[in-house]
C-alpha cells in the first residue's frame, strides 16, 4: 500500500544533486550542540552512491535510496540531517545514509551500489545514464517486510524492528494493518469526535484529523472500551493502547502487562503512505496465551453483555469485573445484586476461556476472583490501595484451570 513513483522523478533529484556537489563539495555546517553553542565544522564530501531499486533499475521506487561519504573537521561533526540540508536543501523521498555501500547509518549492507559522484569534474551523467532501466527489478527483499509501516514512520531504535520481524516469525507477535480506506476518513454525525477532543485537547492537528477512523476502529475491535490517555500521543481504549504521530515501536508491553491486549501504532497520514493502524498482539506461541488457553471462568451477563460494576474510591470511578469458578458462585452473586424480579430477568451467565477471557480482563481496572482482587491498572492500583499492578502471569495462575 506504499504509494511509489516514476523512476524520472527520482532521476532529476539525482541529478539536482550532483550540481550541487559540482557547485562546492566543501561547505561550512552551522548548528547549535546540545549545548546551545553554536558549531561551524567544514563538511568535505568525497563520494555519492545510488542503491536500492532505482539503482536496480526499477521503473518506480517508493524513495530515493543514497550513501554518501564525508569527513568534517573544525568541531563537532553535525548530524546526517543538517548535513544534508547544508547541501541539498530539503529533498522529499531522499534517503540518505553516511558511510560506504558496505558500512553505513542503514546497518544494511547494500549490493548493487552504483557509484554517481566522486569528486568536481567526475562524469556524473554517465554514471546515471549507465543504469539499465528494468521493468522487472523492484524492491529488495528484507528480514523486516513483514512490517507494514516503513522504518521513517516509526520511532524504532537499534534492531527493533529486526526483532519484532523475528517474534512474529515465530508467533510470539501477530500482526494486522487495518489502511484507513477501509474506515473512512469522513467526519462522524455523532458525539464521539466531541467527547474524544474534550477529553484530549492536548492531541495535535494531525492526531485529530484521525480520530474518525479510530473512533471506527474502536467501536470494531474494543465494544467494552473506555477511552483514557497517557500523555500527548499515546491514547487507551480498553485493552488497546494507541500509539499516534510517529509510534515508538516497543512491544515489552506484551510481556506481563494485564492491561494492555494489543497495541495500535497509527502513524500521522502522509502522501507516500502506507496509512493505516498496525494493529500488534500476543500471537500463538506467547507464553500469556499458551497459558491462558488452558484457563476459564465465569461472569456474569446483564442484557447479554458482561456485568462491569463501576465502583468509586477516593477521586475516580474503576471499572471491576468478577470472575468466578463456577455458574453457582455467580448466581449466589446475582442474588445479591437482584433487588427486584424485573433485574433479576436481565441476568445470565457466561463461561469465557483462552483469549476472550484475555480480552475481558484487559478492559477493566480491577479482577476479582474467589481467591482476591487483582490491579489490572494503575488506577486500579490505587482503588486497592496497592502499589503495584498485578503481573499478568500471576492473574492466569489464580484461574480456575480446565480439566
Amino acid at each position: 500500500m506504499e504509494k511509489r513513483y516514476p523512476r524520472e522523478s527520482f532521476t532529476k533529484k539525482l541529478v539536482r544533486m550532483c550540481l550541487l556537489l559540482d557547485e562546492a563539495a566543501e561547505r561550512v555546517v552551522e548548528f547549535k550542540d546540545f549545548l546551545g553553542e553554536i558549531q561551524t565544522p567544514t563538511i568535505s564530501v568525497t563520494s555519492l552512491w545510488v542503491v536500492g531499486s532505482y539503482a536496480r533499475g526499477a521503473v518506480e521506487c517508493g524513495d530515493l535510496d543514497m550513501v554518501i561519504q564525508y569527513a568534517h573537521r573544525d568541531g563537532w561533526e553535525p548530524s546526517p540531517r543538517q548535513v544534508n540540508k547544508a547541501f541539498f536543501g530539503v529533498l522529499p523521498l531522499l534517503r540518505l545514509y553516511k558511510g560506504t555501500p558496505e558500512q553505513n547509518a542503514s546497518g544494511v549492507e547494500f549490493s548493487e551500489p552504483v557509484l554517481i559522484w566522486s569528486g568536481p569534474g567526475c562524469n556524473w551523467q554517465a554514471a546515471i545514464d549507465a543504469i539499465a532501466v528494468d521493468h522487472h527489478a523492484g524492491r529488495a527483499p528484507r528480514e523486516t517486510d513483514c512490517i507494514p509501516l516503513r522504518n521513517e514512520q516509526l520511532r524504532a531504535f537499534n534492531t527493533s524492528m529486526e526483532d519484532v520481524a523475528q517474534m512474529m516469525k515465530e508467533g510470539l507477535l501477530e500482526s494486522e494493518f487495518v489502511p484507513f480506506d477501509s474506515l473512512e476518513l469522513s467526519e462522524l454525525s455523532s458525539d464521539g469526535i466531541y467527547e474524544i477532543e474534550q477529553r484530549f485537547v492536548q492531541l495535535g492537528k494531525k492526531s485529530r484529523e484521525l480520530l474518525p477512523a479510530i473512533l471506527r476502529l474502536m467501536s470494531e475491535r474494543e465494544p467494552l472500551g473506555e477511552w483514557h490517555g497517557e500523555n500527548v500521543t499515546t491514547l487507551r481504549y480498553g485493552g488497546t493502547q494507541l500509539r499516534l504521530g510517529t509510534p515508538e515501536l516497543n512491544v515489552s508491553c506484551f510481556d506481563d502487562n494485564p492491561a494492555i491486549r494489543q497495541l495500535a501504532l497509527i502513524p500521522h497520514r502522509s502522501a507516500r503512505g502506507p496509512n493505516g493502524a498496525w494493529i500488534l498482539r500476543r500471537g500463538p506461541s506467547h507464553p500469556a496465551v499458551l497459558a491462558i488457553s488452558n484457563r476459564y471462568a465465569y461472569v456474569s451477563l446483564i442484557v447479554g453483555a458482561p456485568d462491569l460494576i463501576h465502583a468509586s474510591g477516593g477521586f475516580q470511578t474503576v471499572r471491576v469485573v468478577e470472575l468466578m469458578s463456577t455458574e453457582k458462585a455467580v448466581l449466589d452473586r446475582q442474588k445479591v445484586w437482584a433487588v427486584d424480579a424485573e433485574l433479576s430477568e436481565q441476568f445470565g451467565i457466561s463461561r469465557v476461556e483462552g483469549l476472550e477471557l484475555l480480552c475481558l480482563i484487559s478492559s477493566v481496572d480491577v479482577v476479582e476472583t474467589e481467591t482476591g482482587e487483582f490491579a489490572i491498572t494503575w488506577s486500579g492500583a490505587s482503588y486497592l490501595e496497592e502499589y503495584q499492578i498485578t503481573p499478568l502471569s500471576e492473574l492466569i495462575a489464580s484461574l480456575p484451570m480446565k480439566t
